[in-house]
């Protein structure tokens, strides 16, 4: 994706040029407060856009429904206005002051800006919604009036005070996150446009105050996961809009007194790159990053990040293959594998799971008594009810989910076991803006490669132990302990993604079969099925629907502010149906995303994979390949192998690696109750005379959750 700067800049010192694509930048000097060098690079970065003929084809269709002698629209609704007003007005301005465009220095155009400009202010509108009046409206007015400085006649000198005046809304000190971030951006704005230097020091000052890492309801956490609206995950969303604020901030500040300090750049670079990045596969971002933004069309997709990450580039180039590798990904330059490196990441402040491999990753979202269940508000993500459940995203190329909302059967989200309603009612959220989990113990344990993480499901009067355990090729996903009272069949399901390719089932053996075109079929016990080279193996069978049918909705049922148009697409979907009023019941699934085709399916090394035990106490999971042993007790038990023996005195999460070679062997321990100062490990290793005894000092306060590691000496 190419973008290209419409604004030649006329001083060397004014900081930004744009060539090739890429953002160039030239020392600011000799100026206590730059702002003119600052106005003159936030103009520069308003005129980047896709192509010149897109803009013009922009301004074109929204000349068509201006009325009212050329000062508003007759397809806007002014008493529900939500910024399209001033929107249009920004791109006229853009147009007008872009060498190269139909209407660059277009009278007509100019006094449509002006006409519809006074409208506006004279309008006086107030939203309902806070956000339009003290963010969305400051934020376009001062980009107008900043665009215009730079057109060969200036705005009517009261018209721009009235504006300027207008702009002064919203105090940067009373929010946190990307509200703080963007009310500081207009204060920005506000600023350069009068040459204020107490201003100019708010806006910077609180620009960067997001920029530290805290355990408190809403910011960037110490686990690098970012919280907004009470404990409530938000790594894109209100992150992503946080994200874009300080490193346009950042990046206009560059080189002047009020540059970023490396402090806090090594903050903002770190959430960047190892957080943010690593939920994007290609182009489009893991569906539970987005919060309620789930609900709106094209959200996953994320190929203008190239903008954000040549603004990284520029602030941080230490980083710059990470940086252009990402580019290149998100561009779609590059296919989603480029220069992707094996991590695991369990965010113990934000209930979240990276796994990233170059072939796959899979993703996990949960949610406990420390944090927020995905919200609805605003009348977005009216069924998102189930969410946080342990939702997993697995993707290959990346557009897996992309869209797919408007169609997906609400009530069997990836990943989730919860009832089978007979419509989307079961799915609504009838409560707005957050609630709680419900449970403490949700957690995970990382060594930054290989990882295990668990959750104890109690919601919607459905119970059960969900665990997942990370390796290198496969993910084994294992539920114990499902239990349930409702009328409404409980069910598991395994993926719910858009149809690509045929569905190939083994049933035995020696028999498998191709899903016909919009089918519904169900399997008792079978042993794998393929699609879209992700393999599923079943190793302790169950009762396994799956479906490549056509599924119909649309955008509306899940946001109220969208299009009621049906849309349709085929689906695969995958699930165990464990029946009504289950009691104790268990579900095994492996993924092996990137397997191929048929024949790796059959000759593919199970054993290499053992499910130790999966009940209601303990989930374990060994892999000999790999020398590795992942258990999850729910309370104080033992666990013993014919290798080994493992028992502990809390409940904890359990990763022992080089287990089969005692001088290398390592233990790696988590509390995912997040109450523990230590626990106890008894353990017998291959070989040993006797049972070691471990006590296990566990991290607290801000760091409560997270894995601590401990070497076994050998003897």
């Amino acid at each position: 994706m190419k973008f290209t700067s419409l604004l030649l800049l006329l001083k060397y010192k004014t900081g930004w040029l744009l060539t090739g694509g890429v953002l160039l930048f030239i020392s600011a000097s000799g100026q206590s407060y730059p702002f003119d060098t600052i106005m003159n690079r936030i103009n520069a970065d308003l005129h980047i856009v896709s192509s010149v003929g897109g803009l013009d084809r922009l301004v074109n269709n929204s000349k068509h429904t201006l009325t009212y002698n050329d000062s508003a629209w007759r397809d806007i609704d002014y008493m529900n206005e939500t910024g399209t007003h001033l929107s249009r007005i920004k791109t006229f301005a853009i147009a007008y002051t872009t060498p190269g465009s139909i209407y660059f220095h277009d009278h007509a155009l100019r006094s449509a800006i002006i006409k519809s400009l006074y409208y506006w202010y004279k309008l006086n509108f107030v939203a309902k919604n806070w956000w339009y009046n003290r963010i969305s409206y400051p934020q376009f007015t001062g980009q107008i009036l900043i665009i215009m400085r730079y057109a060969p006649e200036p705005l009517p000198a009261p018209l721009e005070s009235d504006l300027i005046n207008k702009m002064m809304n919203g105090d940067p000190f009373m929010y946190s996150g990307a509200n703080k971030t963007d009310i500081a951006l207009h204060y920005l704005y506000r600023a350069c446009l009068t040459q204020n230097k107490g201003l100019l020091d708010t806006a910077v000052d609180q620009s960067f105050a997001p920029l530290r890492l805290k355990n408190q309801p809403e910011g960037l956490q110490y686990d690098y996961s970012n919280l907004e609206h009470g404990n409530q995950l938000q790594i894109s969303s209100y992150g992503s809009v946080f994200l874009s604020d300080v490193l346009r901030i950042a990046a206009y500040l560059l080189g002047t007194p009020y540059a970023l300090q490396n402090n806090k750049l090594d903050i903002l670079s770190g959430y960047y790159r190892n957080t943010y990045l690593r939920t994007i596969r290609g182009s489009c971002i893991d569906f539970n990053t987005e919060g309620r933004g789930i609900s709106r069309p094209n959200m996953l997709k994320k190929k203008d990040e190239i903008l954000r990450l040549q603004k990284a580039l520029l602030l941080d180039p230490t980083y710059s293959d990470i940086w252009n590798a990402a580019i290149a990904r998100t561009g779609e330059l590059q296919p989603s594998a480029y220069k992707i490196t094996p991590t695991h990441t369990h965010f113990w402040r934000g209930d979240y799971d990276i796994h990233q491999r170059p072939a796959y990753s899979f993703n996990i979202r949960t949610v406990s008594t420390r944090t927020i269940r995905t919200e609805r508000g605003n009348n977005e993500n009216i069924l998102g009810k189930f969410l946080p459940d342990g939702s997993t995203n697995i993707q290959r190329r990346g557009s897996e989910y992309y869209n797919i909302m408007p169609i997906w059967e609400w009530d069997k989200l990836p990943g989730v076991t919860n009832r089978d309603y007979d419509s989307d009612e079961g799915a609504v959220i009838r409560k707005e803006w957050g609630i709680k989990g419900t449970t403490n113990f949700a957690g995970g344990v990382s060594d930054s490669v290989y990882g295990v993480t668990a959750y104890m499901l109690n919601y919607d009067s459905v119970a059960a132990k969900k665990a997942w355990f990370f390796f290198d090729d496969e993910v084994v996903c294992l539920g114990a302990g499902i239990n349930s009272t409702t009328p409404e069949n409980i069910t598991t399901t395994v993926n719910q993604c858009w149809l690509n390719g045929k569905v190939t089932i083994a049933e035995t053996s020696e028999h498998t079969l191709t899903a016909q075109d919009n089918s519904l079929l169900q399997y008792k016990n079978p042993r794998w099925i393929l699609h879209d080279s992700i393999g599923y193996f079943f190793p302790a069978g169950g009762n396994v629907q799956v479906s490549n049918a056509k599924q119909t909705g649309n955008w509306y049922k899940i946001n109220y502010r969208n299009s009621k148009n049906e849309i349709a697409g085929n689906v695969f979907k995958l699930w165990f149906t464990h029946g009504a009023q289950p009691t104790s019941a268990t579900y095994a699934y492996i993924v092996v995303p990137g397997i191929g085709g048929q024949n790796k399916m059959q000759a593919y090394p199970l054993a290499d994979i053992q499910i130790i035990r999966n009940s209601d106490s303990i989930q374990a999971v060994a892999h000999s390949k790999l020398d590795m042993l992942q258990v999850v007790f729910y309370k104080a038990a033992a666990l013993t192998t014919s290798a080994l023996s493992v028992s502990v005195n809390k409940p904890c999460i359990v990763y022992l690696k080089n287990s089969s070679n005692p001088k290398k062997a390592s233990l790696y321990i988590a509390d995912p109750t997040q109450q523990y100062s230590s626990i106890t490990v008894n353990i017998k290793l291959p070989g040993a005379k006797k049972e070691k005894e471990l006590i296990c000092y566990l991290p607290q306060l801000n760091y409560a959750g997270a894995t601590t590691s401990v070497m076994i000496e050998p003897g």
